[in-house]
């Protein structure tokens, strides 16, 4: 147990990596702080990955409510990989270190999906297999990762976006309302490009 507690403890710890990558992009300083979104996201990843062979190898058999819950987890881990890497260019966001705000898609329904889809994905784990552990790391995670998007709504994006303030005044901060749902659904039909 105290190796798995270990694992959530690492998880937490991705999140200074964010925070040093966030800090890299701003002052283009400390060259090795670039990496820390990768350092970080291969943590979480690591982290998750041992919680989840060893919550799985503890259960005796799969059942129907373990497949559904394990379904759910594996489309809000869709979502939060779609919302990262493709509503938003790959290129000048995690090479050039950010230069472009989206405002559609995803990113028309709150500022920071993300923690919608980590949430419900670290939610759906720790109900699928109802392991201390888990809970430990939904919780931790979610609250973090609740931290971290408000370290990037008050410092890191009104530093990198000029029009980031304008971006605040239109759209909810993580809980979507009913226009900023209408809003997402018009712009993912009419298919718009990110900007």
């Amino acid at each position: 147990r105290r190796i798995i507690m270990i694992c959530v403890i690492l998880g937490c710890v991705a999140y200074v990596f964010f925070v040093l990558y966030d800090y890299a992009c701003i002052y283009k300083k400390h060259k090795f702080f670039k990496y820390g979104f990768v350092a970080g996201l291969s943590l979480l990843l690591a982290s998750t990955a041992v919680l989840v062979v060893r919550a799985f190898s503890q259960t005796e058999s799969t059942t129907l409510r373990i497949a559904f819950l394990l379904t759910l987890a594996f489309i809000f881990l869709g979502l939060l990989i779609y919302t990262l890497f493709f509503a938003i260019p790959f290129s000048a966001t995690y090479v050039s270190g950010g230069s472009k705000l989206c405002m559609d898609g995803v990113y028309a329904l709150c500022r920071h999906p993300g923690v919608l889809w980590l949430a419900g994905f670290y939610c759906c784990l720790w109900l699928a297999f109802d392991t201390y552990e888990l809970l430990a790391a939904f919780a931790a995670f979610t609250v973090l990762d609740v931290l971290y998007v408000i370290f990037q709504d008050k410092w890191t994006f009104i530093r990198m976006f000029p029009d980031y303030q304008c971006y605040k005044g239109e759209t909810p901060f993580i809980i979507p309302t009913w226009t900023s749902i209408k809003k997402c659904i018009h712009t993912l039909s009419a298919g718009k490009e990110p900007r």
